[in-house]
């Protein structure tokens, strides 16, 4: 049932994490105003190019389509973020204002996207018959065998650069936690 079908979602995204993580972190790092915490839409387009993934020919996948995934995954994080902002300030908390970034994925809502694609591209076709095999398929067949990246991310000359950026995140992130994302108002 519906229970088995998230089980295997979550184990085909557990499978796929580390090929996950880097196509974020890569595309988040391309983001011209420096931020590496989200993917914008400049990036997602990037993404979607890089990996042929608009079919011009499919009736559920075309540009514009991936393109409305983004918008809709985004919208439904701010709804989420706004919902969550009041709630804490009914409690006379408030929410650090950089929780959501407006027009961009943060990390779970590009693998939100991915899953979005999945069901576009596979499911609402009837190539597969489930969304773990759509995304399973989209990752493994599609992306995993273009993605140069997880393979030279650590080889020759990129490892100083990724050595240096993993650095530069770790300071971010350690200065992240050092500070609350929630603060009494």
């Amino acid at each position: 049932g519906q229970i088995d079908a998230l089980a295997d979602l979550q184990a085909v995204m557990w499978d796929c994490d580390d090929l996950m993580m880097v196509l974020f972190d890569y595309y988040a790092s391309l983001n011209s105003d420096g931020r590496i915490s989200s993917l914008t839409f400049n990036e997602w387009g990037i993404f979607v190019d890089h990996f042929g993934l608009g079919d011009p020919h499919s009736p559920y996948c075309k540009k514009a389509d991936l393109d409305r995934i983004f918008i809709a995954v985004d919208t439904k994080a701010s709804h989420v973020a706004m919902a969550a902002a009041e709630a804490a300030a009914k409690k006379g908390l408030k929410l650090d204002s950089d929780a959501d970034e407006k027009k961009a994925l943060r990390r779970t809502e590009f693998f939100t996207a991915l899953v979005h694609i999945a069901i576009a591209k596979y499911v609402r076709s009837g190539e597969v018959d489930s969304v773990a095999k759509g995304l399973h398929t989209l990752m493994v067949d599609v992306i995993d065998p273009r993605n140069r990246l997880a393979r030279t991310w650590t080889t020759g000359a990129a490892s100083t650069l990724v050595s240096a950026f993993l650095t530069n995140a770790f300071h971010l992130a350690s200065a992240a936690l050092a500070c609350s994302s929630i603060t009494e108002v």
